[in-house]
């Protein structure tokens, strides 16, 4: 099954001393830009795009990005839900229920595509993630700009963070260069990124069932969000924020709520 469009490569420059090849910026700025009628684009983002416009059945949605194959939007789905997007089927058509970023790769061969998961990170400059909304009665892809932590501001004063890892903690802050962060913190963001099951997050912390369970329990008592559906499978919602956590000499934990508070504490997003 093919889920993005195979691009072929530009003949490399004689030139030794010219840069590595870099794919155009995207989405470009062109107000006339239609993201549903561009080949670089695989076919899981349109998908995403035109869910967020209105609910779509399969017939539609292969009508719409030109497939042939039921299976094609099938597996597109599928492939969207393990990004974190939660879409549901009512009625015969596909909901996008919960509309958070989506993490794509912009590669010079291959066009723009979802990024790899399992190995986030590996393309430095060529991932980032894109949210859609709709304008004038057209959805119109943007690429979501995030600054780093020491540039973020909110509007109380207090420093900012829209964190999410990519992966455990031997693999997520230490590897961006960030604080340690404390268990419950590494919950929340991951469930921030994705739905998560109790195991698959037990296996990516490297701790037990149980000690994630009670994790889930704590941010819940702390008055936070966490999800549930039928399958299992935790998320917080996007929208749901702040984390109130507090910086200490060994990184960053969930500031505390008996009134005995450090003396500088942040929020995470």
């Amino acid at each position: 099954m093919v889920t993005h469009i195979v691009l072929t490569p530009s003949r490399p420059s004689e030139d030794e001393d010219a840069p590595d090849a870099r794919p155009e910026a995207w989405p470009p700025s062109d107000p006339d830009y239609d993201v549903l009628a561009d080949p670089r684009v695989c076919i899981p983002i349109k998908i995403w795009v035109l869910l967020h416009v209105e609910p779509q059945s399969n017939r539609e949605l292969r009508e719409q990005t030109g497939t042939r194959r039921d299976t094609t939007v099938q597996n597109a789905i599928s492939r969207l839900r393990k990004h974190g997007q939660e879409i549901v089927r009512r009625g015969g058509r596909y909901v996008l229920v919960h509309r958070e970023p989506l993490w794509v790769l912009n590669l010079p061969t291959r066009g723009v595509m979802l990024a790899p998961r399992e190995r986030s990170g590996q393309y430095e400059g060529l991932e980032f993630r894109i949210t859609c909304v709709i304008e004038d009665w057209r959805p119109r892809v943007r690429a979501v700009d995030e600054a780093p932590w020491s540039e973020q501001t909110a509007p109380g004063g207090t420093a900012e963070q829209r964190w999410r890892p990519t992966g455990g903690p031997k693999r997520g802050a230490a590897y961006l260069g960030e604080p340690p962060r404390s268990l419950p913190i590494w919950v929340w963001g991951l469930l921030k990124s994705r739905a998560w099951s109790a195991e698959a997050l037990a296996e990516e912390l490297e701790i037990d069932v149980l000690q994630v369970k009670n994790m889930i329990g704590l941010l819940r008592r702390r008055g936070h969000k966490v999800m549930c559906d039928a399958r299992g499978r935790y998320w917080v919602p996007e929208r749901e924020g702040p984390l109130r956590v507090a910086v200490t000499k060994s990184g960053l934990r969930l500031a505390r709520i008996d009134g005995k508070r450090p003396t500088e504490e942040v929020e995470l997003w």
